[in-house]
């Protein structure tokens, strides 16, 4: 098995940078990551998390533990997920072209992101999937910040090869009252 090089090696490079994660409205991350979830999903995970009703810290820590991804992507997944806003993204992409890029912020808004996606992506967001990223090394460059991984819990999957620096959330849009 060949050895990953040392700045394509996610994990590695995720380990050595502090994320800051903020939410709007949310004082203390931490605190919000110990609240109980209750678990739906088959009894090999709940087997995994160590029970039925867990923090959400120790459902994310294991879902990274057992998809071999870092604990930043599935915090900020899940953030999305539950319909937080993403405000600002800083990153760097463990990818043979993306780590020449350096520090990566990306633009929530932009003149060149389409005003809707092809039927194809369902609800994909314009500004996640044909993200343009402002690059300390090479100017702007398009990503798309979307995995091609499915996601079978329907929830949304940021590209594993992201290294988080920065992700600030808003609180999720307020919903309608059904009628």
């Amino acid at each position: 098995m060949s050895e990953i090089p040392r700045d394509l090696d996610v994990a590695l490079r995720q380990s050595e940078i502090t994320a800051d994660i903020q939410v709007a409205g949310i004082p203390d991350l931490q605190v919000f990551l110990t609240k109980k979830m209750k678990l739906l999903s088959s009894p090999d995970w709940i087997k995994l998390c160590g029970g039925e009703e867990v923090p959400l810290l120790v459902y994310l820590q294991t879902v990274a533990r057992v998809n071999g991804v870092t604990l930043e992507r599935c915090i900020v997944n899940e953030l999305l997920t539950q319909g937080y806003t993403l405000e600002e993204l800083v990153v760097e992409i463990a990818s043979t072209e993306g780590i020449k890029w350096g520090k990566a912020v990306w633009y929530k808004e932009h003149s060149s992101y389409p005003a809707v996606v092809e039927k194809m992506f369902g609800n994909a967001k314009p500004n996640f999937l044909h993200a343009l990223l402002h690059t300390e090394n090479a100017g702007d460059q398009h990503f798309c910040l979307y995995s091609t991984q499915v996601s079978l819990s329907g929830g949304v999957l940021f590209h594993k090869t992201l290294i988080y620096h920065r992700a600030i959330f808003s609180q999720p849009p307020p919903v309608a009252p059904v009628e």
